[in-house]
């Protein structure tokens, strides 16, 4: 029986030298390509965060407009509340103001109402920088709208009762 002998190191590489040229020259390639895809993929990352941060600014400003306009809107509300209560005969939808002015008067409960809402629209405001879905600036729009048609319809009601 013949035993098979231990090639050398020396042959062993001669002998693997034109596979391993070809392994190292396709990584060499592989490895330039994947640098060129980076290079590529951070430009298009710079550009794609810029853009995104501009729609973000711009939606961070959007939502300061309606979170301050809601605000304004609510010290209006209460104000005209007030004057149509006390002055105008108009009587109070909300059951909530309704039960809180029998207990403790009309302008202390009108000024409770408000302070806590005006609390919330205070913690939306400080919590504005968290608000990145559009469905956030969609509600504050919403609210926004709801509100000026309560305070429009509570003017004319003011006016013309």
């Amino acid at each position: 029986m013949k035993i098979p002998l231990m090639p050398s190191a020396a042959s062993l590489v001669s002998s693997l030298r034109p596979l391993l040229n070809h392994v190292f020259l396709r990584s060499q390639t592989f490895i330039h390509n994947v640098l060129i895809a980076k290079r590529y993929e951070i430009g298009l990352i710079r550009h794609l965060k810029n853009a995104d941060l501009q729609r973000l600014l711009l939606r961070n400003n959007i939502n300061v407009i309606l979170i301050v306009l809601f605000g304004l809107l609510q010290v209006a509300d209460g104000a005209i509340t007030y004057i149509g209560l006390c002055f105008a005969d108009v009587n109070e939808v909300n059951p909530l103001l309704n039960f809180c002015a029998e207990h403790i008067g009309l302008g202390m409960s009108i000024t409770m109402v408000k302070f806590v809402i005006l609390l919330a629209i205070a913690f939306l405001f400080c919590t504005r920088h968290k608000m990145k879905s559009r469905w956030n600036t969609a509600t504050l729009a919403s609210a926004v709208s709801f509100y000026s048609w309560v305070v429009t319809n509570n003017v004319n009601l003011v006016m013309n009762g």
